[in-house]
C-alpha cells in the first residue's frame, strides 16, 4: 500500500439498541459483513439490534475520537455529528435535522470542539 496516497484507518463503534449499553467487544467490518467476537453474546438475528457507529478519523480538543452520533460543544453551541450523503463528510446538526453550514473539520476539531455525549445516552443535551 502507498502511504502517499492518504488511507485512514476507520473505526467503529457499536450500540445494542435493545440492552441500551455500548457493546465492549471487539469486531471488524469486512464488506457487507460484520464479524463480532462474541458469538456467545449475540445470535444472528439480532444483529438488527445493533448500531454500528462509524468514527470521523478526528479527534477533540483532548484527543479522543469523534463517532458519528456524539454530541459536540463549539464554543457555547451544541450539536451532534452526522454523515451527510449529499455532501460526503461528516456535519453538525440540531435537534431538529437542522444541518450547520460547516463540515466537521480536523483543525477546529483538535482547538476547540469537546464531546459531552452521544445520540444514544444523552439525547437531552441536543438542543434544538
Amino acid at each position: 500500500m502507498n502511504d502517499d496516497i492518504g488511507f485512514r484507518h476507520i473505526h467503529y463503534s457499536a450500540w445494542d439498541i435493545v440492552k441500551k449499553e455500548w457493546i465492549t467487544k471487539e469486531f471488524h467490518i469486512i464488506g457487507e459483513v460484520t464479524v463480532f467476537d462474541m458469538i456467545k453474546q449475540y445470535r444472528i438475528e439480532n444483529f438488527n439490534d445493533i448500531a454500528i457507529i462509524e468514527g470521523t478519523g478526528i479527534k477533540d480538543s483532548k484527543g479522543i475520537e469523534i463517532y458519528e452520533g456524539d454530541i459536540i460543544k463549539y464554543s457555547k453551541i451544541v450539536k451532534i455529528v452526522k454523515w451527510n450523503d449529499h455532501r460526503s463528510g461528516f456535519y453538525l446538526y440540531d435537534k431538529g435535522e437542522k444541518l450547520s453550514r460547516f463540515p466537521l473539520h480536523r483543525e477546529e476539531a483538535k482547538d476547540f470542539i469537546i464531546i459531552i455525549g452521544n445520540f444514544f445516552e444523552n439525547k437531552d443535551l441536543i438542543s434544538g
